[in-house]
């Protein structure tokens, strides 16, 4: 594909979508920090101390990035779209299945029994006392079941095929172990995933309505899952990214999101694209914007050269999504629990653009003071006997600390050296929001911690900042990560093998990404529901959400509420 002209832009700026806009100034102590820019007719430079932004491209081509710097400050961020965030968090909140006429013709069609009962007659129960509507319309019936085995001729293999997949067993031994067919075994996960979602929808939608926490700490990372090859053809891998954000003091997990789209068909977008004049315009103001498409990887320079799936992220059904816009989308999905907490704090990991959007996402808590937001850095490559001397330093060095302060507790140890080290990264004349303070008393699984406040504006009370990084940690993702990788046999690190010169072998991961995003639903409530810690408690109990821990047999047997499940009788 030969180099073309880039369409003039218009707007200036991508618009703001349903309330959000993340391209603004990033930096909490600046005046510009949260503020849109004041839209104009190109990208000229103004004054600064009236509109306070500049735009200019980098990269060469349509595929080239534009960026906003701000005029007050100086920062620069590339531009995103606002409307291929709010497309993809639409996709996240696509609600629950309920019972609807599925007649093509009817003009009821898709509407739910529950949302308009007045388009429907109740018409007594299935032989399985499932509750049924007809349609007033064309007389067609609908039903639903808070029973997941419905409609099943086995409805005890589900609780089978649920306890193997969540104790690694590869998808053969359970079809072996289960007297499945492979099919079977797929349709089983689908409707397993579709029947947890409905469970954890119901639980978090009640504790956001009657529930308000004084402080939230949470998580957010990302881990990357590895898949064999997108088509059996071209027989190369793809990596899929899965964000997810956790409670620290729970451990539950408040939201995990995929950047694949199974019901996306990135050929068909691709069409569109071209129509709308997308591959001449750069990725912040296409029609197009959330997905990987195939021109956007297609264009080397070498157009001779024929290109993989894995090239082109192009999956075999489904489509990737651009990883930013699932990550702003993820955080966008938290608001309702942002909202719901007097104070939040934010552990980080250091992924590229993380710290911007979470900034930018929860811009006006920043301001008023109520959000803070730590980077968490950590050196993973120490050895077991690396980490287990460093600890035995700390130990040492904390004795030394007690007997200097007898009148001083642990925590109040550490939040003076904390102090100590930040009034003199401030003394050396570094710039707020980008200091890294060593924490003084490692843990094993956080050797050589650092934390970087992001949010030092100069009107934060030192207190507050030392309090955040002495309580930054991301354990609570570690943990559900490592579970993740421990007791999923698809979603397992590739094995590597001297005698294949180093190779990873995938042998046992996943080769349908909705496979992927199907069983991370799936564990994610088991999770938090099921698996319960040294205390005896779940993290759904510690968080309120549940009362007691829930069995694999209550969570495939039952559930609160009614939904639709995918279709198979098997």
């Amino acid at each position: 594909m030969g180099s073309k002209g880039i369409k003039p832009e218009t707007p200036w700026c991508p618009p703001a979508v349903d309330g959000i806009d993340v391209n603004t100034c990033r930096t909490p102590r600046c005046e510009n920090f949260g503020i849109p820019p004041i839209p104009r007719a190109s990208g000229r430079r103004v004054d600064a101390e009236i509109h306070g932004y500049t735009r200019y491209g980098t990269g060469d081509g349509p595929l080239g990035s534009i960026a906003l710097k701000c005029g007050r400050c100086g920062s620069v961020n590339t531009m995103l779209n606002n409307a291929a965030i709010a497309e993809e968090l639409a996709r996240f909140n696509i609600p629950i299945k309920q019972p609807a006429c599925r007649t093509a013709t009817c003009e009821n069609m898709g509407i739910a029994a529950a949302s308009d009962p007045s388009r429907y007659h109740q018409f007594g129960r299935t032989n399985a006392g499932s509750p049924r509507w007809r349609c007033r319309a064309c007389g067609s019936t609908c039903s639903a079941s808070s029973r997941g085995g419905r409609r099943l001729r086995l409805p005890e293999a589900s609780e089978d095929v649920l306890r193997l997949l969540v104790n690694k067993v590869p998808m053969r031994r359970i079809c072996e172990v289960a007297g499945l067919h492979p099919q079977v075994l797929y349709d089983r996960i689908s409707r397993l995933a579709t029947q947890f979602r409905a469970l954890s929808a119901h639980y978090e939608t009640s504790a956001l309505s009657s529930t308000r926490w004084t402080r939230l700490h949470l998580n957010t990372d990302r881990q990357t899952h590895t898949l064999n090859w997108g088509t059996a053809l071209e027989r190369q891998p793809i990596v899929l990214l899965a964000i997810a954000t956790a409670d620290v003091s729970s451990g539950y997990v408040v939201a995990q999101h995929l950047n694949y789209d199974p019901d996306a068909n990135p050929r068909a977008t691709e069409l569109l694209a071209y129509a709308a004049g997308d591959p001449q315009r750069r990725a912040a103001f296409r029609q197009y914007a959330r997905l990987w498409l195939p021109y956007e990887s297609a264009d080397d320079g070498d157009s001779t050269r024929p290109k993989s799936a894995s090239e082109l992220r192009v999956p075999g059904v489904g489509g990737i999504v651009h990883e930013n816009y699932t990550m702003a989308a993820h955080l966008q999905a938290l608001k309702p629990w942002v909202a719901q907490a007097g104070y939040v704090q934010f552990s980080l990991d250091l992924d590229p653009l993380l710290d911007r959007l979470c900034l930018l996402t929860f811009s006006e808590r920043v301001r008023d003071g109520t959000l803070d937001a730590f980077l968490v850095r950590i050196n993973k490559d120490m050895t077991v006997a690396q980490r287990r001397q460093a600890l035995a330093e700390a130990e040492a060095e904390l004795d030394r600390l007690r007997g200097q302060w007898p009148q001083l507790t642990d925590s109040d140890l550490i939040r003076t050296v904390l102090a100590e080290s930040l009034e003199e990264a401030r003394a050396q004349g570094l710039p707020p929001g980008r200091v890294w303070i060593r924490h003084p008393f490692p843990t094993m699984s956080e050797p050589q911690r650092s934390v970087q406040p992001l949010t030092d504006n100069g009107r934060r009370p030192d207190a507050q900042l030392v309090a955040g990084m002495a309580r930054a940690t991301l354990r609570a993702l570690d943990r559900y990560f490592m579970q993740v990788r421990r007791k999923i046999n698809v979603l397992e690190r590739p094995i590597h093998s001297a005698s294949a010169s180093g190779r990873a072998w995938h042998g046992y991961n996943a080769y349908s990404p909705r496979v992927v995003a199907e069983t991370l639903d799936i564990f994610r409530v088991v999770y938090n529901f099921h698996l319960r810690g040294q205390d005896g408690k779940t993290p759904a109990q510690r968080l309120g959400l549940a009362e007691g821990p829930l069995s694999l047999t209550e969570l495939c047997a039952n559930s609160p509420v009614s939904y639709s499940l995918p279709p198979g009788r098997k």
